[in-house]
């Protein structure tokens, strides 16, 4: 079953007090509305109450996303020739430019001229080429004339971009002109990324991976959970981030425990758990789960070393069917995009059969540490949540899922307590998908 969200006003759903939810029906019947009443006590921290003044204009001012790339056209005609992807500077340092040639364009006047312009930088030389003309070195607007082309091409070899407006990731479009012919340079401005090594041991799984899970109120699941892991795994590392009420002491070897404020939530112990992580990759389990002979880590460990995976996920239970997905975004309005998660995968890792590549995978995966820090768990989220990982990681996460590898996950009894927290009221639920709308700016989001 999917749910649909729209605040679209075109095709209102949210209206006279009530929330329409659209639902579409798995098989292949047609998309129908129910309308359910309810009371007016959802509170819109943007807004108030007033759900048609939802202000997505002022959003976009605030929001804190990089300019979109614009769109280079390069004139077939034209006889200039110049890079047009590939160059990189630090902030504040010089780069030569390289490739930047005039061909012969049967141009019968006396001297060739062209003219560069620089936004973010200047413009400058390395040497002088004798019977050409350079004006404006040292500053953003720099003229390179010669009556000879082969020495005009001479002095283009020498042509350098220095630096001086400082941001650590942007990119400085150097204009390039020659008659009416133009064209666009782009230099990225970015620091040198340096490498984050984790010391490990060859053939020794416990300095690569760490087992981190999230317990509330379920100790003898946790406690079901450890002594599993210890069946196969008798030294390796496992973290528990745990907000129950009246914390249990959990001791035993390489197992460290971290507590926190009672019941502060789903994603604040993930963030917790991942932040103690020393190792390459981490495996996240919930406490629920159950190791068995096909849990094998170093088969998912095999596919994230030899590809250029991020995250690889597993199978959880018994059954033949798994847990993934693609995400899809349509480009939307002022009201905001939409969002669609859809079951399946795009395609077969290479040299790995059982492993697809998706967007969205269970809540039992082997983790590039370093990359999964940097998308993060977004603490807002308490009671409910998984997807919303992958949606902070879309784009940036290269995210696989597998078959050959399994879990087992012992479901047991109810325990009212936890599921007080566990299960979401309707309103708590309703709650939950008008923040997914407002964090991602969106109009409509399929679930």
């Amino acid at each position: 079953m999917v749910i649909l969200l729209m605040l679209a006003l075109g095709a209102t759903i949210l209206e006279n007090n009530q929330l329409k939810q659209v639902i579409r029906d798995s098989g292949p019947q047609a998309t129908f509305v129910r309308t359910t009443g309810l009371k007016r006590d959802i509170k819109f921290p943007w807004k108030g109450d007033d759900l048609w003044n939802i202000p997505y204009v002022w959003k976009e001012h605030v929001a804190r996303v990089p300019p979109p790339t614009p769109v280079l056209f390069t004139d077939g005609r034209s006889p200039l020739s110049y890079p047009t992807q590939g160059l990189r500077v630090q902030p504040m340092k010089t780069l030569v430019i390289p490739g930047v040639k005039l061909e012969e364009s049967g141009n019968d006047k006396n001297k060739f001229v062209i003219q560069l312009n620089a936004g973010l930088g200047v413009l400058t030389t390395l040497a002088d080429v004798p019977g050409v003309a350079a004006e404006g070195v040292g500053s953003k607007h720099l003229t390179i004339s010669s009556a000879s082309l082969e020495h005009l091409n001479r002095q283009l070899q020498f042509l350098v971009y220095n630096n001086t407006h400082f941001d650590p990731d942007t990119v400085d479009y150097v204009a390039i002109q020659y008659l009416h012919y133009s064209g666009s340079i782009p230099i990225r401005i970015r620091h040198k990324t340096l490498p984050q090594m984790f010391p490990i041991v060859p053939d020794d799984i416990t300095t690569k991976v760490t087992i981190v899970t999230k317990t509330f109120l379920r100790y003898d699941r946790l406690r079901q959970l450890i002594d599993s892991v210890r069946r196969f795994y008798p030294n390796i590392t496992i973290i528990i981030a745990d907000d129950s009420e009246h914390p249990e002491k959990v001791e035993g070897h390489n197992i460290e425990q971290y507590i926190m404020p009672y019941g502060k939530g789903w994603f604040a112990g993930r963030n917790l758990g991942v932040s103690q992580v020393t190792t390459p990759y981490f495996l996240w389990v919930d406490d629920d789960f159950v190791f068995t002979s096909r849990t094998k880590i170093e088969l998912l460990l095999q596919v994230i070393e030899t590809t250029n995976l991020d995250v690889v996920g597993g199978v959880v239970g018994k059954g033949r069917s798994r847990f993934r997905h693609k995400i899809r975004i349509d480009d939307g309005d002022e009201l905001g995009d939409c969002l669609y998660r859809i079951r399946g995968s795009y395609h077969a890792v290479e040299g790995f059969p059982d492993c697809e590549v998706a967007d969205m995978v269970t809540n039992f995966f082997l983790a590039d540490t370093i990359k999964a820090r940097r998308a993060g768990f977004d603490p807002r989220f308490t009671r409910i949540a998984h997807s919303e990982f992958f949606q902070d990681g879309l784009g940036e996460l290269r995210v696989a899922s597998c078959s050959h590898v399994r879990i087992d996950h012992d479901h047991g009894g109810r325990q009212q307590k936890y599921d007080k927290y566990r299960y979401m009221t309707r309103t708590s639920l309703i709650e939950l998908y008008m923040s997914l709308l407002y964090k991602y700016n969106l109009k409509c989001l399929s679930y």
